[in-house]
């Protein structure tokens, strides 16, 4: 049984990393972005933001960079609510626990 289990939390790892890499570059290949959806923006100010969250790079130096700070905990900053995807984690989280509980039990 013992066995069993870890073979199975192995088998989670690659997993976890293809689905990672599947829906990263799904979100990165579509058109536009976050700072292309105000139309109020400038274009040197679109350009600044991207230089600053760092949309202007590679996409997969995008992955193995945002890879590797959540690897470390860290998965970024949500520029629709304007803090971090963690605290937004632990505020929204329960609500899915909640609904799980009870499709458990009915």
């Amino acid at each position: 049984m013992k066995t069993y289990i870890v073979r199975r939390l192995l088998q989670m790892i690659p997993t976890l990393f293809g689905t990672s890499i599947i829906i990263f570059f799904l979100f990165a290949l579509l058109p536009g972005d976050y700072i292309d959806s105000n139309p109020k923006i400038t274009p040197e100010r679109a350009a600044e933001l991207r230089e600053l969250y760092g949309l202007n790079k590679p996409i997969v130096e995008r992955y193995f960079h945002w890879l590797g700070n959540a690897l470390q905990g860290d998965f970024g900053f949500s520029l629709q609510y304007q803090e971090s995807v963690t605290s937004l984690l632990n505020k929204f989280i329960w609500n899915s626990f909640i609904v799980a509980i009870i499709a458990l039990f009915f």
